[in-house]
């Protein structure tokens, strides 16, 4: 009797071990089948909408101002400054209206912000993912081309319970915004919010 109580007591930790552990997993395969069938609640469900928003205006941002900044007629420019005063405010108004459940499922399914709604059913999986934990409470999914090999968006969850994950930022692809440097230098890399 008392080997058959430890022998549950020790699939009992295993299968918590493994539970605690492949969590993230699970919530990365939930946010991809909600994504690919257009289910919009579930997406709300599994993502940080605010985060997400705010993690955007900064790589659209920290971009725009790279691109600024790397033109020399636009340096030398009055109306370009004014410009990039007045551009965080219409930014941050356009990922606002744009990030929403449909506009996370349209960057998951094109790896781009786009305004153009797609028949998320016509849409074959063309991404191949490297996951990875950045801590015992973030999760990194990158995202690749099947196809071309290029750089999609990274998703970064965050742990928000035992075995709850919420997805925190979609840090986007260079080839996003035209830039050859990922975004906000090497977010990509950073395990922030």
């Amino acid at each position: 009797m008392r080997k058959v109580a430890i022998a549950i007591a020790s699939l009992s930790i295993v299968a918590i071990i493994a539970l605690y552990i492949g969590s993230p997993y699970w919530a990365a395969h939930e946010l991809e089948q909600a994504a690919r069938s257009g289910d919009a609640d579930r997406i709300e469900m599994l993502t940080d909408m605010p985060a997400i928003r705010e993690g955007l205006k900064s790589q659209i941002s920290a971009a725009l101002n790279r691109k600024l900044n790397a033109d020399p007629d636009t340096r030398r420019n009055p109306f370009a400054a004014l410009g990039a005063l007045i551009a965080p405010v219409l930014i941050g108004k356009a990922i606002d209206a744009y990030v929403t459940p449909d506009g996370i499922a349209n960057i998951l399914q094109s790896g781009k912000p786009t305004v153009q709604q797609s028949d998320p059913a016509a849409q074959s999986p063309r991404y191949a993912a490297e996951d990875e934990y950045l801590g015992l409470d973030r999760f990194r999914v990158r995202l690749h081309d099947k196809n071309s090999d290029a750089q999609g968006p990274a998703l970064v969850f965050e742990r928000r319970g035992f075995v709850t994950w919420k997805l925190v930022r979609i840090d986007l692809p260079a080839n996003a915004f035209g830039d050859q440097a990922p975004p906000g230098s090497s977010a990509a890399d950073q395990p922030s919010v």
